[in-house]
Order: C-alpha cells, then sequence, then structure tokens
C-alpha cells in the first residue's frame, strides 16, 4: 500500500448519478436539503447534477433550480456534467465552480448514452473548453465504461489513453475513469492507471467505481495503492446509467470515507454527519438503501442494551428493506378489514398513510390500552403514517388528490359509491394518476341488491353460509371467535394489490381491486361447495369432527383433550394400533372409512373410552412418535408463549408512544431476503401530518 497518502479528495455524486436512474423524481428542495447537509458534513467537492436534455434525464431537470438553492461556499467546488455545449451554456449561467464532459470509451454506448460518436463528442468538447476559458471555469474529463462495456465487453487501455491525451490537449485539467456497469478488477484497474501515468504524465486522474460486483472498495485499494488520491462515490451506495443494463449500485460514500479514516487518510469529512444524510436520503427514497456503514455503524459504535433484540423476539428497527419498499399507499380504511390489508403491505416494507378524521380510527378507543394507547389498534396499525384530513372539506380533499399524484395504491372500506360521492369515483382517480391502484373492500360486493347494505363480519358469517356449518345440530350454528370475514377479505385484497402492481409491470397502468367480506368466506367454502354441488345437499354439521373422514377430532384424555388428524386409510390404522384398537378396523361397521363416518358416534366413544387412561402429553408424544399428527389444545396464552410461537418469532413488541411496550404477533411469511419487520410504531393520532404536508407545500 502506498503509504505516503496521507489525504484523498472524495466528491459526491449522489444527487446527480445516485438520483439519475430513481423511477419517482426526488423534490428540488430535498436535493438542496442533502447537498447543504454534504457541505456542512466537510464535503469539498461536490458534483450536484448535470445539464442534460429534461427528456433525456427528467430527474435532472431542476439543475438550474437546484444551484439555485444551495448555500454557495468558497472552499467547496461545485461541479455538473455538461454533454454539449448547451449544456455548457446553461452551466455557465448557473455559475457553477467546474464543468465535466464525458463521454463513452465505447461507441456503442457513446452512441446510446449520447447519441453521436466519440470523434464527434471530441469535437464537441472544443466549443464547449472555449466557452468554459472565456468564462475561467476549469473543464475536467470523464470516460465512461472506461473498464468494460455491456454492449463491446473489454476496453483496452491504449483507448483509454487515447481519449486522456484528447482531453490533455484540450486543456481539461484531469480525467475521470468511470466503471459505469461494475466491470473493473484490480488488474485491470492497475494496468489503465500505470498506463496513464506513463503516457500523460502530471494528469489529475479521478476513479469512479461501481459496486455492481463486489468489489468496488477492492478497486480503491488499487488506485490508493497507484498513488490515486482523487475519488467520486453516492451516499447509500445508489445510483447507474440509465443507458447501461447492470449499471447498479456506486461505491458508497460511508462505506469509502469509513475505509478512509481506518487507514488514517484524512478526507476532511465528518462521517457521522454523513450518515445522517443518508439516512435522510434513504427517507426520501422510501426504500434501504445498500450502504453498509450507514447501517452498522463506525466500527466502534455503542449501543444503548435497551435498543437491542429482546430474547422474545421484541425489535424496534428504523431501516426497510422490504419487498414492497419504493410502494406508497395511500389508506382511507379503518377497523379491522382495511387496515388489515395495508398492514400487510406496510409490514412488507411499503409506505403507508394512514388518512384519519379528527376524532381517529375507531379502533383508537377499542380494547385494552398501555398508558392510554390500544393495542388492539397498534396491532393493525404498526408501520404505519397517520395523517389527519376531513375528506369532507374541499381543502383537504385537494390535499389528498396532491398525496393520490404520486401513490401507487390508494385503498378504502367505504360501502360502494361512498368514495365516487366524495369526488373520486374510478376516472376521476384515472385522470388524477393513472397508474394508481384503487382497491376496496367492502360487505357485499359493489353490484346487485345487497350492495349497500351496512356490513360487519358477524353479518357476512351469517351470510356466506359459513356460520351454518360451524357447531353442531344441538348448538345450532356458532360464529367464528376470530372476525374472520374481515381478515380474509384484508388478506385477498392485499393480494389483489400485489397482482396489480405485478400486472402494472407490464401494462404502465393502475386498475381498480374489489373484493367483499361475503365472497371471501364464500371462496373459503370451496372445500364443503365441491360436495353440495354434486349432492345439491347441504354438509351436515359436525362441530369439531372431520365432515369426511373418521375416525378424526378431538377426543378426551385423562387431563384434558386432544386433536388428532388420522387424514387417511394408513394413518388411521397408524392411530388405533398406537390406541391399541387395530382390531377394530376388522369390525364390519368399520371396515372402511365411509363405515366409520356413518358409525362415527359409536367409534368415538370407543376411542374416547380408551385415551381417557392416559394424559394428553402421553399421546401427543406417542402418536406423533409413530408418525400420527396429534397436538395439544392450547388455550391462546399457550399458544402466544409456546416453543412455535418462540421459533417462529410469532410475538414481537414494538416500544410504543413514551416507549411503551406493547407486544403484538409477528410475521408469518417469511422472505429470506427482504423480510417483513416492525420498523414504525403504530402512529399517534395525526403524527406525521405536519411533515407529510410540509413535503406537500414544498412540491407544489
Amino acid at each position: 500500500m502506498n503509504r505516503k497518502i496521507k489525504e484523498v479528495v472524495i466528491t459526491e455524486v449522489g444527487t446527480r448519478d445516485g438520483f439519475q436512474s430513481e423511477k419517482k423524481t426526488v423534490d428540488t428542495n430535498d436535493k438542496i436539503l442533502l447537498i447543504n447537509d454534504l457541505i456542512n458534513a466537510g464535503f469539498k467537492r461536490i458534483e450536484f447534477s448535470s445539464f442534460v436534455s429534461p427528456k433525456a434525464i427528467p430527474q435532472l431537470a431542476d439543475a438550474d433550480e437546484v444551484i439555485k438553492g444551495i448555500k454557495r461556499n468558497s472552499d467547496v467546488t461545485l461541479t455538473a456534467l455538461v454533454p454539449n455545449l448547451r449544456g455548457a451554456i446553461r452551466a455557465v449561467e448557473a455559475e457553477i465552480d467546474e464543468i465535466v464532459v464525458f463521454l463513452s470509451a465505447s461507441e456503442s454506448h457513446n452512441n446510446k448514452n449520447l447519441n453521436r460518436s466519440i470523434k464527434d463528442s471530441l469535437l464537441g468538447f472544443e466549443e464547449v473548453i472555449k466557452l468554459a476559458n472565456d468564462s475561467n471555469i476549469p473543464v475536467h474529463g470523464d470516460i465512461s465504461t472506461a473498464f468494460g462495456c455491456p454492449f463491446e465487453g473489454e476496453i483496452s487501455s491504449k483507448k483509454i489513453v487515447e481519449i486522456s491525451k484528447e482531453y490533455k490537449n484540450l486543456g481539461f485539467k484531469g480525467v475521470t475513469l468511470g466503471d459505469t456497469t461494475g466491470m473493473a478488477t484490480p488488474p485491470i484497474v492497475t494496468k489503465a492507471i500505470r498506463d496513464i501515468k506513463e503516457n500523460i504524465p502530471d494528469f489529475e486522474i479521478t476513479l469512479h467505481f461501481h459496486n455492481t460486483r463486489g468489489v468496488g472498495l477492492a478497486n480503491v485499494l488499487v488506485g490508493l495503492n497507484e498513488g490515486i488520491t482523487h475519488y467520486e462515490s453516492c451516499f447509500g451506495g445508489i445510483g447507474g446509467c440509465p443507458f447501461a443494463p447492470d449499471a447498479t449500485g456506486n461505491i458508497c460514500t460511508e462505506d469509502l470515507v469509513y475505509l478512509m479514516h481506518e487507514m488514517d487518510i484524512d478526507t476532511g469529512i465528518d462521517l457521522n454527519k454523513l450518515i445522517n444524510v443518508a439516512k435522510k436520503a434513504e427517507s426520501i427514497l422510501g426504500y434501504v438503501l445498500p450502504g453498509q456503514v450507514m447501517h452498522a455503524g463506525p466500527r466502534l459504535k455503542k449501543y444503548s442494551i435497551e435498543n437491542v433484540p429482546t430474547a422474545t423476539g421484541g425489535w424496534f428497527l428504523m431501516s426497510n428493506n422490504g419487498a414492497l419498499h419504493g410502494i406508497k399507499v395511500i389508506d382511507l380504511t379503518r377497523v379491522i378489514s382495511g387496515p388489515f390489508c395495508t398492514l400487510l403491505l406496510a409490514d412488507m416494507g411499503a409506505e403507508v398513510i394512514k388518512v384519519e378524521p379528527k376524532k381517529g380510527d375507531n379502533v383508537r378507543n377499542q380494547g385494552n390500552f398501555i398508558d392510554g394507547f390500544s393495542a388492539y389498534f397498534s396491532q393493525f396499525n404498526r408501520n404505519k403514517k397517520s395523517i389527519i384530513l376531513d375528506l369532507y372539506e374541499d381543502g383537504d380533499k385537494e390535499i389528498l388528490k396532491c398525496l393520490l399524484k404520486d401513490a401507487d395504491v390508494l385503498v378504502e372500506n367505504y360501502r360502494p359509491g361512498v368514495l365516487a360521492k366524495m369526488g373520486f369515483d374510478n376516472k376521476t382517480l384515472r385522470n388524477i394518476n393513472p397508474k394508481l391502484i384503487n382497491a376496496s373492500v367492502n360487505g357485499f360486493g359493489s353490484n346487485g341488491e345487497f350492495s349497500q347494505r351496512p356490513a360487519f363480519d358477524f353479518i357476512a358469517q351469517a351470510m356466506s353460509g359459513f356460520m351454518h356449518m360451524n357447531g353442531t345440530d344441538q348448538t345450532g350454528p356458532i360464529r367464528s371467535a376470530l372476525p374472520i370475514s374481515d381478515l380474509v377479505a384484508g388478506l385477498y385484497c392485499a393480494f389483489g394489490v400485489v397482482c396489480a402492481l405485478q400486472a402494472r409491470n407490464h401494462t404502465n397502468s393502475g386498475q381498480s381491486v374489489e373484493t367483499s367480506l361475503t365472497s371471501g368466506l364464500i371462496s373459503l367454502m370451496a372445500y364443503l361447495s365441491s360436495e353440495y354441488f354434486v349432492t345439491n345437499e347441504n354438509p351436515k354439521k359436525t362441530g369439531n369432527d372431520h365432515p369426511i373422514l373418521s375416525p378424526y377430532g378431538l377426543f378426551k384424555t385423562k387431563d384434558g383433550n386432544i386433536a388428532v388428524a388420522p387424514a387417511n386409510d394408513k394413518l388411521c390404522a397408524v392411530f388405533l394400533k398406537e390406541v391399541e384398537l387395530e382390531n377394530l378396523l376388522k369390525e364390519e361397521i368399520f371396515l372402511n372409512n365411509a363405515l366409520r363416518v356413518k358409525n362415527r358416534n359409536k367409534l368415538n366413544g370407543i376411542i374416547n373410552s380408551k385415551m381417557s387412561l392416559n394424559t394428553t402429553d402421553f399421546w401427543v408424544e406417542k402418536l406423533n412418535k409413530a408418525g400420527c399428527p396429534a397436538g395439544k389444545v392450547f388455550s391462546l396464552g399457550e399458544a402466544l408463549n409456546s416453543q412455535i410461537s418462540k421459533d417462529n418469532e410469532m410475538v414481537i413488541h414494538s416500544d410504543g408512544p413514551g416507549k411503551r411496550k406493547i407486544k403484538m404477533t409477528g410475521f408469518p411469511v417469511k422472505l429470506s431476503d427482504t423480510p417483513a419487520k416492525l420498523y414504525r410504531n403504530a402512529p399517534e393520532l395525526g403524527e406525521h401530518t405536519e411533515h407529510i404536508l410540509s413535503k406537500l407545500n414544498k412540491k407544489n
């Protein structure tokens, strides 16, 4: 390693290279905020934007406005990319400190990126350098795809040297070697640097690496070994070229600065302030950035013991790398069905903004409370933001329209037609945002005579046939203890939203999604309805027994009950053998399953008498060891505290308002790379109103 290097210069390119490929255009004021924070963190060089055609890269169309908002500092050099004379004129008028022109070492990429040959690009730079010299502005030259091209493959160092010589002859102050698609490796980097130094002594070299293949910082170490002291990087490790495949992820500035400081190389940058900038960028973009140090912190970062995950699975995570990060959901729902849908989306990383009236969601005032905060509400509204809007007021309707302009999903659970009466019918929603997916949960669907009836879970259980199937002839119909129609409808709605998001990737258009409490439960009756369609007879109520299998169900033990599920003839034989009743299978009335179902009561009585001689634990162990599914009937408390829940992290807790520990059930869907997380407490009523409205005011 070159021990003579004591300091390096790092150029931050986040608001240019980092934002140019983002699907959603970052607000101008957010860019200015980040740049000013970067200056405060100690950066001396910032490539703030690019003066390119707004049609080519609309994300950077506001370059002229951005520089006006930056707090200029004579110690800080503000640079911008310029592709041609038109861009240079804009740059000069904006009074930037340094112009950076660029071309590609690959003819294919240069044509794709700049719509011209390398030769024509160099000819155009002659006009740029003349204008810059007349304006007393230095010019620096970038070479994209310097270490490899996705269209042409290897790029010879000879080609790099030739272009660098042209830059030197034009009067440029130096050259940046850009690793556009992360194809650089230490041997390739070493040769390129040495060849330039041999042929063009005293020509400043800057290195710009991408970490697409994970060797970005390894290439930096090679650069240091060759005496290079100028590097470009991007906060959070985002960015890439919109005109090249696989051009993802610059080396991360926080990781680079951390590496330099650990090697006693000065950058002049405050790492903690830089990490805060990266976290602001992460919040603005709405998804977890790939930088390592911004999440882990410096090597000797100290943690409070209270913030470490607990053995019961409790945690409070601010980072969000869920499968749905970057998806923005406007949530107009209340009570259970809709909030359960948006909870599922939020747990998987979507940004969910819950719109509430001044009195809030009714559930805020229901259930048991922890220091005045509803545990019920917390369970269904974690990971969400809250904003107060009165959707019967014209001004607040306009705010909702603004929120919908850049939203991906709208979810509501009003009675059909209510949202349209508020002024948000499907046509209006399409006009506001053609890519919007508007999802609805209702009671009976939006068509037919029942559509306008009020609906709650109890009614849906009754009218779907679900309640009629529960219980026995003696008990009559029995409802589920859970609000199952609400939960099923919410689950189906979330599924529909994800399907519509995937379809939008192909159609580039939004669509409507609808599910209802009754339709959801009717769909779950498929197992029983298949029998009805054949016989035209309602299945008999069987309580805890299986409608078409026997023996199967709950059986009495010495100290309680046991659930046993011998789902076929083989398991039935295993079960009866383990309870020492295998001879029953030889009796005429139990010879096959149909006969056992017909004579179920007699068979169950014999089994109950036998199993009552031993405890539940005895039978559970014996039957499972033999391969017959069996389990104890847990109370809710036993289930939540069971080893099953612990092994699957199904009990977690949040730090509620005032740092209250609010326990709740965890995440049933486990994704290996983009898992569901608890990264935000359930919000106080209107907790995020000011912040959200402030951002809207800046945009509008």
